[in-house]
């Protein structure tokens, strides 16, 4: 170590950058918030000189910068494993970007335990002026919520900034590789003629404790994938929205889209507010064209919460060719009049005949009845309500009707000639 360094005047030859002191570095301030509502945790410190006015003690080197040093800053941050973090930081006059080799030092003497990780970032290089450290250094780092395939994520969430500096020199560039030593708060000689402390705050005890803020966070999650879809029926894929941590109250907007060619596809319901930790059922309603050729095709569900950050999944459908208007069978088909309890609420039906697994007919009447042609066997009928026009298709989350009925075969000709009048109840 230079004579300098043991003598406690080390940091003079450090320091420094264009609004602090690089060397003797501490926080003004540190804190966190979630910007978005349900987006990335911005972790917001203010860097400044040690011994100044307003910045909390004297530095884990317990000495001072020096007026006109050149030198670099060195931030920290454990975070959550599954955490995103940016490559760069965010910084009104000096620019830090990503440094996997300070991320190294600090995972090798300070361990982030099981679940969390480090990540660093060296500034540019910078001069200490003792004016420029009055106002201290602003930087922001937003950092991605650890994300789990069908899980929001609870919070809260937990992280630690850790700040340090070391000198430039000819000798000692801005280049070369971060050495730590054996202590990430001990001042040390770093080169030829440099120095550099690793993490000259938070004070030694601090350092491995976690500051935590409050989250929320929203998940989609398919019900259900590769749902057949006969070309001209409309099918129904469920979707759950689930909501993790707590928060401001959201209103989400729901939104749907779809890769079948010429297809509609509207959510139901088109807003939700979610209950804290709860789940919430949505529903896709796809209508496939007459004319769909047999393939996979995807839906897909988007809930978007104010501000613009979304949250979206996307699930499967097999389209089909179309059934035909009746079942195969020996007996000749006869007109069935369905009728079924009007709904207050329907704007239009959706008239399903199902043979087996088969779709054998989709109708649309604006009134509570319709007329099929059907052989003699067994069938499921179910009749669904539409809220809006025909062309919006938005439906009710359940059927209004849901039955299984047996058609016989007519006792005489007379009789196959006369509709079949069924009330479904």
């Amino acid at each position: 170590m230079p004579r300098r360094v043991r003598r406690g005047v080390g940091c003079a030859a450090v320091v420094a950058i264009a609004a602090l002191a690089t060397g003797c570095v501490g926080f003004r301030s540190a804190g966190a918030a979630q910007p978005t509502q349900i987006g990335d945790v911005r972790v917001s410190v203010v860097v400044c000189a040690a011994q100044t006015s307003g910045c909390n003690g004297r530095g884990n080197s317990d000495t001072a910068p020096g007026e006109g040093a050149s030198g670099q800053l060195l931030l920290g941050y454990r975070i959550p494993a599954g955490s995103a973090a940016p490559a760069t930081l965010a910084s009104a006059r000096v620019a830090f970007a990503a440094s996997e080799g300070y991320a190294a030092e600090l995972q090798r003497l300070a361990p982030a335990p099981p679940g969390m990780r480090w990540v660093g970032y060296l500034s540019e290089p910078f001069t200490h002026t003792a004016a420029a450290s009055a106002a201290g250094l602003a930087v922001s780092a937003d950092f991605g919520l650890p994300a789990t395939p069908g899980a929001a994520f609870a919070g809260p969430f937990p992280y630690r900034p850790v700040v340090g500096a070391r000198s430039v020199t000819a000798a000692t560039p801005a280049s070369r590789p971060v050495a730590c030593g054996d202590d990430l708060t001990a001042l040390r000689g770093d080169g030829a003629d440099g120095v550099v402390v690793c993490a000259d705050a938070p004070g030694r005890g601090q350092i491995a404790t976690d500051l935590s803020v409050a989250t929320q966070d929203l998940a989609v999650v398919a019900g259900a994938t590769g749902i057949p879809a006969p070309a001209g029926s409309v099918v129904a894929v469920p979707f759950t929205l689930r909501h993790g941590g707590r928060g401001p109250a959201l209103a989400v907007t729901l939104s749907a889209t779809t890769s079948v060619p010429g297809a509609s596809a509207a959510p139901s319901p088109g807003t939700i507010v979610p209950v804290a930790g709860a789940d919430h059922q949505a529903l896709v309603v796809v209508g496939i064209p007459p004319g769909a050729r047999p393939a996979v095709h995807g839906v897909t569900l988007r809930a978007t919460v104010p501000g613009g950050t979304t949250r979206e999944m996307t699930t499967r459908i097999v389209v089909r060719r179309p059934a035909g208007a009746a079942p195969a069978g020996s007996a000749a088909p006869r007109a069935v009049r369905f009728g079924w309890r009007h709904d207050r609420r329907a704007r239009f039906y959706n008239l399903q005949v199902f043979s087996r697994a088969r779709k054998v007919a989709s109708l649309f009447p604006d009134r509570p009845a319709r007329q099929v042609r059907l052989r003699p066997g067994r069938y499921r009928v179910v009749v669904w309500t539409g809220l809006d026009r025909a062309s919006r298709e938005r439906y009710a989350s359940r059927p209004w009707v849901n039955r299984t009925i047996t058609l016989r075969p007519a006792a005489t000709a007379a009789a196959r000639k006369r509709p079949l009048v069924v009330r479904l109840r």
